[in-house]
């Protein structure tokens, strides 16, 4: 059983009972490190420099500050039993902070950080470090039309989609124009707290943007990526947005690896809206060859195939909540094929549905359902169930198929503003385990809003 740590904020313990391992090889549980040293040091040096820019002379206009933190505490308890019934018990546990503030030096200056430290309390032997650094930076504006930031933050612009430990800048030197450039070194890929390596992992790039007319935008975009001293990538890519017509939206990229000499992705999407009482029609169609950098070992392996897929979908949602989705997925790699067609029906607070693969990578028969409603001002009530047939191979026997069925309850109670306790039940049964039933609590507490002179404002559950 794997620990899920995407729950709501607020601080919550989950609680597992066993499950009974049909199979005898039962893995070490994962052991988390113990030094945090560097993300207290990244938090205690935003906040210094937080400090060193209140006090920093400013001009007489009264200045406001926003600012907000979040703490998401999370202990994981569950045992494990195998078919000798020798048993382990473990007690996982995980902090989430994220912050900002804002406001600073007359509006000029924003801190963000986020992380996550982790730990096994069980004696199980191992020593794994897991404390994570996703974000850590301050942004300045220097004018409305000038940004920079600087830290670790991440990039989704044109063709570079990673985390970056350097600097960032934006200008928007006229209203249709703007122009980004960025430069620094590649996050470690465990997205621990040591600053990345300009020596071994350094990446620069940009991007530059023009609106033509109200209804086209065209952005050109590319970066350069080292590593141990070899070039890994060096892709340039164009992307559009048009509006042809009235309902009518198109969104267009292509991207050109330098360094492979290849055409790395190119993507379409269209989305059609005919009428309000028409279903949204949905069309994409995606061309890619593997993701392999030039500096990698497989990288010799030049004669791996593109990977191809088209996606279609068409959706109606009546004003009172009623309707349906039809999707088909394809997926086709040289001559390997897997499709998958899915339908759904759409009612106020339920959603039916049902979906089927076939094809080279398997095939599979999935029913499901959600529910959700509010039945009381303070209480609402949801859950979800699955049931999935699935095989591997493409015409498998009746002995290789396999089920698996989900069920999950939920309560959520608002208990006064600012203020949810959440109870939740979960029931699986899949090849590994023939019972796995897992429990849930959870509070979230939200303490502050609006803005303050960096003290906290009444409000949420304060007030």
């Amino acid at each position: 059983m794997k620990a899920d740590d995407s729950e709501s904020d607020g601080e919550r313990v989950k609680i597992v009972t066993r499950g009974n391992r049909q199979s005898p090889n039962v893995g070490k549980p994962e052991r988390f490190g113990r030094s945090n040293i560097p993300i207290v040091t990244m938090t205690l040096g935003l906040l210094l420099a937080a400090a060193a820019v209140l006090a920093a002379p400013v001009s007489s206009t009264p200045e406001t500050h926003s600012w907000w933190l979040n703490l998401r505490s999370t202990g994981y308890l569950h045992q494990t039993a195998d078919d000798t019934g020798i048993q382990q018990d473990h007690f996982k546990a995980y902090q989430h902070v994220s912050g900002t503030v804002s406001g600073l030096a007359g509006g000029r200056v924003t801190l963000r950080a986020s992380g996550r430290l982790a730990d096994d309390l069980s004696d199980d032997g191992y020593a794994r470090e897991n404390a994570r650094l996703y974000t850590g930076y301050a942004e300045f504006k220097a004018t409305p039309r000038l940004r920079a930031r600087l830290g670790r933050q991440f990039l989704q612009t044109g063709v570079a989609g990673l985390s970056m430990d350097g600097v960032w800048v934006s200008m928007r030197p006229q209203r249709r124009w703007d122009i980004s450039a960025w430069g620094g070194a590649r996050s470690p890929y465990g997205l621990d707290s040591e600053i990345g390596s300009l020596k071994d992992d350094a990446v620069f790039g940009g991007r530059v943007g023009v609106t033509l007319s109200p209804g086209l935008r065209v952005a050109l975009s590319g970066y350069s990526r080292d590593r141990d001293g070899i070039t890994a990538e060096r892709p340039v890519g164009l992307e559009t947005t048009a509006s042809i017509a009235r309902r009518l939206r198109l969104v267009g990229r292509v991207a050109y690896d330098l360094e492979h000499e290849d055409w790395g992705r190119m993507e379409a999407l269209a989305r059609w809206t005919p009428a309000y009482n028409l279903p949204v029609l949905t069309l994409q169609m995606i061309d890619r060859r593997p993701a392999i950098d030039a500096a990698s070992y497989f990288a010799r392996f030049a004669n791996m195939k593109r990977i191809r897929l088209v996606r279609a979908v068409a959706r109606y949602e009546s004003p009172r909540r009623i309707g349906g989705e039809l999707e088909y997925t394809g997926s086709f790699i040289d001559d390997r094929t897997s499709s998958r067609i899915g339908v759904a029906l759409l009612l106020p607070d339920v959603r039916l549905g049902y979906s089927l693969r076939l094809g080279d990578a398997g095939e599979e028969s999935a029913f499901y359902g959600d529910v959700s409603r509010r039945l009381l001002p303070w209480l609402w009530v949801s859950g979800h169930a699955s049931l999935v047939t699935y095989a591997l191979l493409e015409d498998a026997p009746v002995q290789d198929e396999r089920d698996l069925t989900t069920l999950s309850g939920r309560l959520r109670f608002e208990l006064r503003p600012g203020v949810q306790l959440l109870a939740e039940v979960q029931s699986l049964t899949n090849p590994y385990y023939d019972e796995d039933v897992r429990f849930l609590l959870g509070l979230n507490v939200s303490m502050a809003r609006g803005v303050s002179r960096l003290g906290l404002d009444r409000g949420g559950w304060l007030r």
